[in-house]
């Protein structure tokens, strides 16, 4: 990533308190352990993030700190955070179409 979009980024983060995080399809390693450190990374910063899934998630991974945290949800819903990343995501067809017409700040990393 560019210093420029990181810094960027980090500016949109620093506005807003109430962030939502989202899981791709069926989420393996990678989409589960970036998405869970970001989570942490903005509980440091006193951010409430919320971690989201669209359907269940392989219990393999429940190891993982803060598995607990996420939540799964229907994908015909839109959550009230101002704020969405998608880490872990080439496209918003692995995740729902439909939230990045939600008219909200949208990150992917």
């Amino acid at each position: 990533m560019e210093k420029k979009t990181a810094k960027k980024i980090f500016s949109i983060i620093k506005k807003t308190n109430e962030i939502a995080i989202f899981l791709h399809r069926d989420p393996d390693a990678d989409s589960l352990g970036s998405s869970l450190a970001i989570y942490f990374w903005l509980k440091n910063l006193d951010k409430k993030p919320v971690v989201y899934a669209f359907g269940p998630i392989d219990k393999s991974f429940a190891f993982l700190p803060g598995f607990k945290k996420i939540k799964v949800i229907p994908s015909s819903i839109c959550p009230k955070e101002k704020v969405f990343i998608f880490p872990d995501i080439a496209n918003l067809k692995m995740v729902n179409e439909k939230l990045n017409q939600a008219g909200k700040i949208t990150v992917r990393i």
